[in-house]
């Protein structure tokens, strides 16, 4: 089931468009410009958030935010200045990187992809791999979120 459930949305006439302005970016990343900014509002260590222009226009932000027992990393993209696609990574350390204990190789680390279309989440790909439905109160809330969130974002630049 799993199998033709990947494969439906493989075939997904939105899938495939944001995954395409997905690899446009990546392959003319290199070529981009930046303009970063630091964020300590937003983290009890630290945090910056970079913005890369295409033709002066916004294609991703990318945020990463410190804190004692971890760090976030997330990826906005944008395709006229509308959200489309985010990448979010989270790194929950097994102690502070400043202690004995600290070793980084018992970093746990979740990652989340989550597909927009028209400013709706379409699809959330959650750390195993495994779809989120999308009728439940999170889906629900995390759409109204990221979509507040990214246009803040966009008007910090």
């Amino acid at each position: 089931m799993l199998l033709s459930c990947q494969f439906a949305w493989s075939q997904n006439p939105q899938i495939i468009t944001i995954r395409k302005l997905y690899n446009e970016f990546q392959n003319n990343k290199s070529s981009s410009t930046q303009n970063k900014i630091d964020d300590f509002e937003n983290s009890s260590e630290g945090g910056e958030i970079t913005a890369y222009y295409l033709n002066d226009s916004i294609k991703m932000i990318e945020t990463k935010y410190y804190g004692h027992m971890g760090k976030t990393y997330e990826e906005y993209y944008f395709d006229r200045g509308k959200l489309y696609f985010v990448f979010s990574q989270d790194f929950q350390y097994n102690a502070p990187p400043t202690e004995e204990e600290y070793k980084d190789n018992e970093t746990v680390v979740s990652a989340n992809r989550k597909y927009f279309w028209n400013q709706d989440l379409i699809r959330w790909i959650g750390p195993d791999g495994t779809e989120l439905d999308s009728s439940s109160t999170e889906y629900m809330a995390e759409e109204s979120f990221l979509v507040k969130y990214a246009n803040s974002l966009l008007k910090k630049f």
